[in-house]
C-alpha cells in the first residue's frame, strides 16, 4: 500500500498493473461521481486520473464497468446519460445503478461489492482494478469505519492497495481518489 498527494507519483503503478492484464480475462470496477464526473452547479467537469485510468483499460483491451451509487431510475439513467455525453463518453457498455431501496454507507458499499462479485461470478473472470472516490466504493464499511480511514490517510490523497479476496468475490488492487 502506498499514499501519494498526485496522480503522476502513481501513474507508474497503474500503467504496471494494466500492462501485466492487458488482454487477459478480467476487468475493472470504476465508480462515476467524483471518479468519472463531477459537478458544478450545473455544469458536468471530467475527473482526469479517473478518466485517465478509463481511457487506459480502453486502450488494454480490458472491459471496465461502472457502478454507480445514483439510484436506478428513469430520471437518474437520462442524466447520467446525458453527463456522459457532455464529456464525450458515447454508450457505456454496462452501468449498474443502486436499487432504490438501499441507502445508507454499510448498504452502498455492500451493493458495490456485490454487484463486483455478480460480475466476477457471471463471467468467471477476476475484478483486476477497482477505482472511486470514497472508501466505500472500494469495499465494505460502515460510516465510522469510513472517517477512520480518512483520518489515518486523509481525504486529499490517492491511496493504492491490493485487497485479495472479500466476502463477494476478488478485487486484485483498489485505487482510491481524492474525495
Amino acid at each position: 500500500m502506498f499514499v501519494v498527494n498526485t496522480f503522476d507519483e502513481i501513474r507508474p503503478a497503474v500503467l504496471k498493473v494494466l500492462n501485466a492484464n492487458r488482454n487477459k480475462k478480467c476487468f475493472a470496477a470504476i465508480d462515476v461521481d467524483s471518479t468519472i464526473l463531477t459537478r458544478d452547479a450545473n455544469t458536468v467537469f471530467r475527473v482526469e486520473a479517473g478518466v485517465y485510468i478509463r481511457d487506459m483499460l480502453h486502450e488494454k483491451g480490458i472491459p471496465f464497468v461502472y457502478i454507480t451509487a445514483r439510484p436506478d431510475t428513469v430520471l437518474s439513467r437520462a442524466v447520467l446519460h446525458q453527463d456522459f455525453l457532455n464529456v464525450g463518453i458515447r454508450e457505456p457498455k454496462m452501468v449498474i445503478f443502486r436499487p432504490e431501496h438501499v441507502v445508507g454507507c454499510t448498504a452502498i458499499s455492500n451493493y458495490k461489492a456485490q454487484a463486483r462479485g455478480m460480475i466476477e461470478n457471471r463471467y468467471s473472470t477476476p475484478c483486476v482494478l477497482n477505482v472511486g472516490d470514497q472508501w466505500s466504493d472500494l469495499f465494505v464499511l460502515d460510516d465510522a469505519e469510513k472517517q477512520g480511514l480518512n483520518d489515518i490517510f486523509g481525504s486529499t490523497t490517492f491511496v493504492w492497495f491490493s485487497e485479495p479476496s472479500n466476502q463477494f468475490g476478488t478485487v486484485k488492487w483498489n485505487l482510491k481518489l481524492p474525495e
